[in-house]
């Protein structure tokens, strides 16, 4: 569709304002000053200091140590008749993470029990699209993946958390597969097919592994039927 647009090119515009009467502002305020006058994060009442619990002397804002601090919103009188359960493993929370390891805690002969606030799933898992890396391809390594992590971090990351995560990786989607996740699939020499990867930003290689563009969602279906 073809409109008529009025507009001032953008080298009119800058010549304009080069030759234009207007004078810019110059010896602003230093950065703490304007903070302090304007943003709303830094007003007095903005923030408080927890007195307890393990952020003791940390700041947040007041309505978070309120509900911090806060009692909690059941009593003795609403647990009396709560069932009790022996257990070896407690998880607490029944996402990606909570189910994965109830199961793997479950294949090493532990008795599991699982506390999550809402349904087994109802979690932040289901709604991840963007796939799982892991360095299963030819072109890809172990070493590779470990670099691409610590350098997308800005080299802050753990170091030994990070080479525990990419060596467990190519494991961890054999045992996905092995308990029936789907993955999308591309052809490979002859009438074979292997996993389709995928490159992402701070990848050297194609290194993602989805499936469609509900890979959580897939994740999350295969945990609950496992569990």
């Amino acid at each position: 569709m073809n409109a008529n647009i009025n507009g001032i090119a953008y080298e009119q515009a800058l010549q304009t304002l080069r030759h234009s009467k207007l004078e810019m502002r110059s010896g602003l305020p230093p950065k703490d000053t304007l903070l302090n006058g304007y943003h709303p994060d830094y007003r007095p009442d903005a923030r408080t200091v927890l007195p307890v619990g393990a952020n003791a002397g940390s700041s947040c804002h007041p309505h978070v140590a309120e509900l911090l601090l806060s009692r909690p919103l059941i009593n003795d009188f609403d647990l009396a008749g709560a069932e009790h359960l022996d257990t070896d493993v407690l998880v607490i929370g029944g996402g990606g993470a909570g189910a994965a390891a109830a199961l793997a805690a479950a294949e090493a002969g532990a008795s599991v029990a699982i506390a999550n606030k809402l349904r087994l799933g109802d979690s932040n898992t289901v709604m991840a699209e963007g796939g799982i890396q892991a360095a299963v391809g030819e072109e890809d390594s172990l070493q590779q993946h470990y670099e691409d992590t610590l350098k997308g971090g800005h080299h802050a990351g753990n170091k030994q958390l990070i080479a525990q995560m990419v060596s467990d990786g190519p494991s961890v989607i054999r045992w996905l597969i092995g308990i029936g996740m789907n993955f999308d699939m591309v052809k490979d020499r002859g009438n074979s097919k292997r996993l389709q990867r995928k490159r992402a930003g701070g990848t050297a290689v194609p290194r993602i592994l989805c499936y469609r563009d509900f890979t959580g969602l897939e994740l999350m279906r295969v945990l609950r039927e496992a569990v």
